[in-house]
């Protein structure tokens, strides 16, 4: 009796798994497809300014060094790789934190945490993180990335269940690590063309190597490998021409 069943059942169990990989690859394509049209505002420009004060609340907002005169010499240098660049001007706070982090997110804007500029030991250092967080903002990765994440949420959540969370992670991680790939290259480029020792990149990085920095960071969370960076930017800088670089800050 189970036999004949099971013989009866077979034609409707390869129709529903028919149905169901064919929903499923809709479910791909409406959800990819829209997020791959350039003329398509999503997420919502409502969203993306409601993401913007969230950030700006949680991580700036009361949290503000109260040197004056440091937060100035910080939008001094981010101004001066942008009249250098050709790049439309960018908000940048200096923010009281113990995590060595910096970072650009939605509206063009820019934060640099303060433990950060501590653990550089000299302006192009500190400038090609600056150069690194303009290339996120002049590629528009922030807004490409919320809207790839909320269609990856989505997606994973109905296709997951209860995995959705880790196969995000997994997704926005590859993301991520090509964006700070394309951000490295125009950090060189950035400070190339303002006559500063592009080094400075190859040099901050390379203190998670020798163990100078070991403490709360966060600027190389879900990025390539600390030495394929190091090697790419020391690459690219030996392909520019020679020239004499100058200095930005005075020595006080």
């Amino acid at each position: 009796v189970y036999t004949k069943l099971a013989e009866e059942a077979k034609p409707k169990l390869a129709r529903d798994i028919v149905v169901s990989a064919g929903s499923i690859l809709a479910f791909f394509f409406l959800i990819f497809f829209p997020l791959s049209r350039q003329n398509i505002e999503y997420p919502s420009p409502s969203l993306y300014s409601a993401i913007e004060e969230s950030i700006y609340n949680r991580y700036v907002n009361g949290h503000e060094v109260d040197e004056e005169q440091a937060s100035q010499y910080l939008r001094d240098c981010v101004g001066y790789l942008c009249e250098k660049n050709g790049i439309d001007s960018v908000n940048v706070y200096l923010v009281k934190s113990n995590q060595i982090n910096a970072f650009a997110y939605c509206g063009r804007n820019m934060v640099v945490f303060s433990r950060l500029v501590e653990k550089c030991d000299s302006e192009n250092e500190l400038l090609s993180v600056i150069g690194h967080e303009l290339g996120h903002i002049e590629r528009d990765h922030v807004r490409e990335s919320v809207k790839k994440n909320v269609g990856i949420s989505v997606l994973f959540s109905v296709i997951f269940g209860n995995t959705s969370g880790i196969m995000t992670e997994m997704t926005t991680n590859h993301l991520s690590r090509k964006a700070e790939r394309e951000a490295d290259t125009l950090s060189v480029r950035y400070l190339y063309n303002a006559d500063i020792d592009p080094t400075g990149f190859a040099t901050f990085m390379g203190k998670l190597l020798d163990g100078s920095i070991t403490d709360n960071i966060g600027f190389f969370s879900d990025h390539p490998a600390t030495q394929e960076r190091i090697d790419r930017c020391r690459e690219q800088v030996a392909r520019y021409a020679h020239k004499e670089y100058k200095t930005f800050l005075d020595e006080e």
